[in-house]
């Protein structure tokens, strides 16, 4: 239930030596995908990484085992579709390592103000952040957390996956597109990147 959320140690046992024995071996076997969330100052940001499983078929069967099951269309109650994001954003993770497993890095990004972007895409000099919503609607609020990376960073595009329609996102002077999720995948990189 904690995929695509900042994990704790403590999320596996109350002993830090054992949560680190368990969670090593579980990387090692690439069961589960740690996404550092790295911040502006890497050297002073220090955040807890998300923990994604490799896996999303057996993901679906846990956490449906232990909550109720959720849909993309019919689950509308706010705190089920948190979960959802979860899922869709390991399953975005997923896409994005094309088969690369361990050997590929890819980061998030959180700020001291609690403004996090899920996925900090970078190839040579293009760097994307992307941003996952399980919303079926966006609306500009959405985009908020990219607005700040790209402001921050000097950039003008970012990508908001999300269950609503492919759109375009003019803000202040910062394009956003959305993608729906069931579109999403490594030739949207691509693509994005020879429109930059």
């Amino acid at each position: 239930n904690r995929v695509g959320f900042p994990f704790k140690k403590t999320h596996i046992t109350k002993s830090d030596y054992d949560a680190t024995a368990v969670l090593t071996l579980l990387k090692q076997w690439y069961i589960v995908l740690e996404v550092a969330q790295r911040g502006s100052s890497p050297t002073k940001d220090n955040f807890h990484p998300k923990e994604y499983l490799y896996d999303i078929g057996i993901l679906k069967i846990l956490r449906e085992t232990v909550i109720p099951k959720i849909s993309a269309v019919n689950t509308l109650d706010e705190k089920l579709r948190s979960p959802l994001g979860g899922l869709i954003e390991n399953a975005v993770l997923l896409n994005m390592l094309e088969g690369k497993g361990g050997f590929y890095e890819i980061n998030g990004w959180k700020n001291k103000l609690h403004k996090e972007v899920d996925f900090i895409y970078k190839d040579n000099a293009l760097t994307i952040p992307i941003e996952v919503k399980a919303s079926l609607k966006i609306t500009n609020r959405h985009a908020k957390n990219l607005l700040s990376y790209l402001s921050e960073h000097k950039l003008k595009v970012g990508i908001l996956i999300s269950m609503d329609k492919p759109k375009n996102m003019k803000m202040s002077g910062f394009n956003i597109i959305n993608i729906p999720a069931y579109l999403f995948s490594q030739n949207i990189i691509t693509v994005v990147g020879n429109l930059l």
